[in-house]
């Protein structure tokens, strides 16, 4: 007899960790080739189109139970990338105009490991991808309104693939009906 969970059998979930763990491997590859041929900023750009396209097809399955910026953030990273080791902070707020957080990630899912070996490309940020993928999970929630945001930015600063002891995202959301 087979057991499953939730999210499929045990071999469901082997082959998922065994796709994440391939996919992170290959990503310092990937972002290599995109940079060498496309430039620094049309790569950034890239990469940040490819996670905003995994959020949408995403939310096709997936409704978030929570709303508010960090909790959705943590929630959306745990269950997409198994990632439990974040961290937020409101960097700055004016009243009922904007908002900014600073979200730290101790364990992203999508930088290389840190090893002697690795090259680090600094022209990039590896992980700019989940800055695509958390705003595209805003605008859908913005368009629903479900949330009480007319307009969301989120910046990726700072990565462990460029060199950087964690990886850093800043979302600045500007309150309203859009």
């Amino acid at each position: 007899m087979q057991s499953s969970t939730l999210i499929g059998n045990p071999q469901d979930l082997f082959e998922a960790k065994v796709s994440a763990l391939v996919a992170k491997r290959a990503l310092p590859e990937v972002v290599g080739y995109i940079v060498k041929k496309r430039g620094p900023k049309k790569a950034e750009q890239d990469l940040r189109d490819i996670g905003a396209h995994i959020a949408r097809r995403m939310l096709m399955v997936w409704t978030p139970k929570h709303f508010k910026p960090f909790q959705l953030v943590k929630e959306a990273m745990r269950d997409f990338f198994g990632n439990t080791k974040i961290k937020g902070k409101i960097i700055e707020r004016f009243k009922g105009k904007t908002s900014k957080i600073v979200i730290r990630d101790y364990d992203c899912p999508l930088c290389p490991e840190r090893t002697k070996e690795e090259l680090e490309i600094t022209e990039i940020h590896y992980c700019v991808a989940i800055s695509g993928f958390l705003e595209a999970i805003f605008d859908h929630l913005i368009k629903n309104r479900l949330v009480p945001f007319s307009k969301i930015r989120c910046k990726t600063i700072e990565s462990v693939g460029s060199g950087h002891s964690h990886c850093e995202h800043v979302l600045e959301m500007e309150y309203g009906v859009r």
